[in-house]
């Protein structure tokens, strides 16, 4: 007997519904706030990317973190199955592939910033892509920051040094906190009301640590998977991290709950 490979077998289950039944059974069916996380766009996968950008134009309401908060805090209902996306770490990149896609099909995304780069010099910037596991990427500067907020994307900060957090102090990581913020309102001349923890998982995320992001940000994402709600707590919402080669199907598989059920054992 032939088995399918996980990935085929996730986009069969997302292709013949079983997905999405078992989400309306759970209580998703008509209401849902899902967070997507996206990091680069390459090139050689826009195509790809702009397919997955049709499907959720077709298939849901795209909204902002600044409407996504609205719903949580206002505890509202009827709101529809929602979608907001997002990018982290600030990827030079994403000027040349991702935005102009956002922009054409006028679909709504914050960017994440590490605020570090904003500060360095090139080779300093390498040297720091490095330390942060990012693939000597090259980093949005501060005037191309502030000309995506201007231009009407979402801004929000994703630390100062890309830290896993957890691994940090107390006082450590609320200096990664308040200058991360500090710094993009400077650049931005707006409040930054996002926080998204750097890897966004047990590395980076504690119930300390959610705590003390109360203290500076509005809401703060984790990157553990799964549908949020009225009810969740607003320093840990969950996102799914979606990678831009992906088919359809198969993020479908993932938007729908498919991996939802190991959320509960991450915290």
């Amino acid at each position: 007997m032939r088995f399918l490979p996980k990935r085929e077998l996730s986009g069969l289950l997302a292709d013949l519904g079983v997905v999405r039944a078992v989400s309306i059974i759970r209580g998703y069916g008509r209401d849902s706030l899902r967070v997507l996380c996206y990091h680069e766009v390459y090139h050689k996968d826009v195509e790809q990317f702009e397919a997955q950008l049709l499907y959720y134009k077709d298939n849901y309401r795209l909204i902002t973190l600044e409407q996504l908060l609205d719903i949580i805090v206002h505890r509202k209902r009827d709101y529809g199955r929602c979608l907001a996306v997002t990018f982290d770490d600030g990827h030079e990149m994403n000027l040349g592939t991702a935005i102009p896609l956002l922009r054409k099909h006028g679909i709504p995304a914050c960017f994440f910033v590490n605020t570090t780069p904003l500060l360095l010099s090139a080779p300093e910037i390498r040297d720091f892509s490095i330390r942060a596991h990012q693939n000597e990427h090259k980093f949005m500067n501060s005037d191309e920051t502030k000309m995506l907020h201007d231009s009407g994307f979402e801004i929000g900060s994703h630390s100062h040094s890309h830290h896993a957090m957890a691994g940090l102090s107390m006082e450590e990581a609320e200096e990664e906190f308040r200058l991360s913020k500090e710094i993009l309102e400077e650049i931005v001349r707006s409040k930054v009301r996002f926080f998204a923890f750097p890897y966004g998982g047990k590395r980076s995320v504690s119930l300390r640590l959610i705590k003390l992001a109360g203290r500076y940000y509005d809401a703060a994402f984790s990157t553990f998977r799964g549908f949020n709600t009225p009810d969740s707590n607003l320093h840990c919402l969950y996102r799914d991290v979606i990678e831009p080669f992906w088919p359809v199907s198969i993020v479908r598989y993932y938007i729908e709950g498919g991996k939802d059920w190991g959320t509960r054992s991450k915290m």
